[in-house]
């Protein structure tokens, strides 16, 4: 059985690369691979950091790609290399100590795994434990569940990676969440189990565009805006997505006609999935 941990470092997160590192050699289970891509990173700036690893590490250097061009450039070589289990991660995160082997016990009977992220601030602090525990219980995350909200990042999932055998995506660089399209794919037949007992600690900061952040009109708009390309992505083959892109326009361009954001104040206060909180705009 082998494991390895995917994951992608650039120049913007080296500053958090040692916890990253720190947080892989704490694992429970170090009977698994680091399967790293470097974007830009000069190789004796990382390799400072990668000899401090308790694991075998791969390396694979990439030049002139996009964001989303190093994640499907590593999934391609990742579905050649021999690896029974995948589990994601990101470099400014950390991992809590069993989040492998229990990622590798959860994909014993299923395709999909899942856990719960614990969100810290900048410099690794806790802000909220258990951040979706609560509210997933028995929910069933499948296609329908991710049609308008996401749960399954590249830094909380594991898969078998027979599910990348001849996978093949193609993606418009203008897609800001890679990872709702990947999932959307993997995801046919399929829905992704949660692990109660694991989590990713969820690093908050400015340049995490993706984060869970206040709920903001800034935020609104973007989270409109990546439904907007997110479906127009998917509709070729999935023609019925076309109704979710009329909605989201529509509510954009409401939105857009406004004077007034007072609305904002009465979306209700809890603890949104990724891409979630424009879901409750027409109930205002």
């Amino acid at each position: 059985m082998k494991t390895a941990i995917f994951s992608v470092i650039f120049p913007g997160n080296i500053n958090f690369f040692s916890d990253f590192i720190g947080s892989v050699n704490r694992q429970s289970t170090l009977s698994f691979d680091l399967f790293l891509i470097n974007d830009g990173v000069a190789e004796n700036e990382l390799n400072q950091y990668l000899l401090k690893l308790k694991v075998n590490y791969v390396v694979y250097p990439v030049s002139g790609l996009s964001i989303i061009g190093n994640r499907i450039y590593g999934l391609q070589k990742l579905s050649n290399a021999g690896y029974e289990y995948i589990v994601f991660a990101d470099t400014d995160d950390l991992l809590s100590p069993n989040r492998v082997e229990a990622s590798i016990e959860s994909l014993k009977s299923h395709d999909v795994v899942f856990n719960d992220l614990c969100t810290v601030n900048e410099t690794a602090q806790i802000i909220k434990k258990h951040y979706w525990k609560d509210r997933i219980k028995n929910t069933r995350i499948d296609r329908d569940f991710l049609i308008d909200k996401n749960v399954l990042g590249l830094g909380n999932t594991a898969i078998k990676s027979r599910l990348l055998n001849d996978f093949s995506i193609e993606v418009k660089d203008d897609i800001i969440a890679f990872d709702w399209l990947l999932f959307w794919y993997l995801l046919q037949n399929k829905d992704a189990c949660f692990i109660k007992d694991a989590y990713t600690l969820y690093r908050q900061y400015d340049d995490n565009c993706i984060g869970l952040k206040n709920l903001t009109l800034e935020r609104i708009q973007l989270i409109l805006k990546v439904k907007q390309r997110h479906y127009k992505a998917l509709i070729g083959d999935f023609p019925f997505l076309e109704k979710n892109l009329i909605d989201v326009e529509s509510l954009q361009k409401k939105m857009d006609a406004s004077k007034s954001f007072n609305f904002i104040e009465n979306i209700p206060k809890f603890n949104f999935f990724w891409w979630e909180e424009t879901n409750y705009l027409n109930e205002i």
